[in-house]
């Protein structure tokens, strides 16, 4: 069996068990419908195509724009990148943050992470008369990835400590530099065994001026879809409002003074 060295991020749907409890068949294949659309469309960077009939139209993913890899089982999307470049790495960053961000704003908050290593990925159809297929994905890439997403308590990504030691110096630096902008930056997030603890977080908030990500929106995205608000719940969503104030702080900071240096 032949591993390749990757960047991984696992993400959670939180929510999913009220998502499928709570809605009928029909409605849940609608919203996960829509959901499998998004991430599409993220993977590719946002690129699609419009097809346009008589009375209507369709935008769909550009999938030949598609250089990430994306493996959805029940709650859990795996995705992962083609090597372990640098260039790969932010590619996987684009497509994770487009994803939360999208998700956030159509009722469907996610929690990630993202981490380096081996992984194994078998994928095709197997040569029988019932059309089967075999999938099959693991690595310490994947499990240390999924360890990382299951310890937070919000809607989140967190990049693997690990990075910090990396041999790719480009994530070094990152680590090192403790560098704020517009996709990553340090923050306390909050665990489930620890409490509070410093992590490199993805900033999956859109700093642009079109942002249609509110406050209001992400309260509203917790309880979409027949899902629950209980006590677990309000901590994870208290916890993602306090993440999206501070990164709206961070924009106003990074605005002015840029505006002071022009």
């Amino acid at each position: 069996m032949e591993f390749k060295n990757v960047y991984v991020a696992v993400c959670d749907i939180l929510g999913f068990k009220d998502l499928i409890y709570n809605n009928n068949s029909d409605v849940t294949n609608k919203i996960l419908a829509q959901f499998i659309a998004t991430l599409e469309l993220s993977a590719s960077g946002g690129k699609a195509i419009q097809y346009d009939f008589d009375d209507s139209s369709n935008i769909v993913a550009d999938s030949t724009e598609i250089k990430i890899n994306f493996n959805l089982f029940s709650d859990t999307v795996v995705l992962w990148t083609l090597d372990d470049t640098t260039k790969s790495f932010f590619e996987l960053l684009n497509v994770t943050k487009n994803l939360f961000h999208l998700s956030l704003i159509n009722g469907l908050p996610i929690r990630g992470a993202i981490s380096q290593g081996d992984l194994f990925v078998k994928q095709f159809q197997i040569e029988s008369n019932y059309n089967n297929y075999e999938n099959i994905i693991y690595g310490k890439a994947l499990v240390k990835a999924y360890e990382l997403e299951q310890e937070q308590l919000w809607s989140g990504c967190i990049f693997d400590p690990e990075f910090a030691n990396s041999g790719n110096r480009d994530l070094k630096l990152i680590f090192e530099h403790k560098t704020n902008c517009d996709r990553y930056f340090f923050y306390d997030v909050p665990l489930k065994s620890t409490g509070c603890k410093k992590h490199l977080t993805l900033n999956w908030v859109d700093w642009s001026e079109n942002n249609e990500l509110t406050e209001g929106k992400i309260i509203e995205s917790f309880s979409a879809l027949n899902k629950t608000i209980n006590e677990s719940v309000k901590i994870k969503l208290d916890n993602t409002i306090s993440y999206f104030k501070y990164s709206k702080k961070l924009y106003e900071k990074h605005f002015k003074s840029n505006i002071s240096n022009t």
